[in-house]
């Protein structure tokens, strides 16, 4: 089966951003143990503090901290990517549109992770904050992004019916079904 944008790839995006998400985790412990050494009797003691008192540059601790910010942050938002992207699919969201936006969201996640990690200063900072914005895309895209929660909430809504539905007959069936026993 060849792969084109009609292949349902943003599938493929669950994982990706599963694995983005623990490479500044990663990063971390390389960085620890090729400074300072990881101390695996006390593998969670790596606060900057506990760093710094252990002989880690206050700058290399401090990238630490930004490591472990990162890798936070795309656990955090994780379950709503792959939430979002189970129901664009489930809903019927055309396959090349997801395959676009779930390639845009992989590579913002990458670009935030690098900005995230090596931000030194307050501008900086504001750079990764303005990146992932809402307020500070076009309103074009705006308008297309709106679109897309629209119709994954309109999806949302069609499944919980659906379920509300499904439950509502075996409700009825149970009735039926006690009605019978007890007669």
């Amino acid at each position: 089966m060849p792969i084109t944008l009609d292949t349902p790839l943003s599938l493929y995006s669950i994982v990706a951003a599963y694995i983005i998400a623990f490479i500044p985790h990663n990063q971390k412990y390389r960085l620890i143990n090729g400074t300072i050494g990881f101390d695996n009797v006390n593998p969670r003691d790596t606060d900057k503090e506990t760093l710094i008192k252990r002989g880690m540059s206050a700058e290399l601790a401090a990238k630490a901290e930004r490591m472990t910010g990162a890798h936070r942050n795309g656990n955090e938002v994780f379950p709503l990517w792959a939430a979002a992207v189970l129901v664009g699919n489930q809903a019927g969201i055309e396959q090349s549109k997801l395959n676009i936006l779930s390639l845009v969201f992989v590579a913002s996640r990458l670009v935030f992770n690098y900005i995230y990690i090596n931000q030194t200063t307050k501008r900086v900072a504001l750079l990764r904050c303005s990146f992932v914005s809402y307020n500070h895309i076009s309103k074009q895209t705006r308008r297309v992004v709106n679109q897309y929660v629209y119709q994954i909430l309109m999806a949302v809504v069609k499944i919980m019916k659906h379920f509300r539905s499904l439950g509502d007959r075996i409700e009825a069936r149970r009735e039926i079904l006690t009605q019978y026993c007890e007669a």
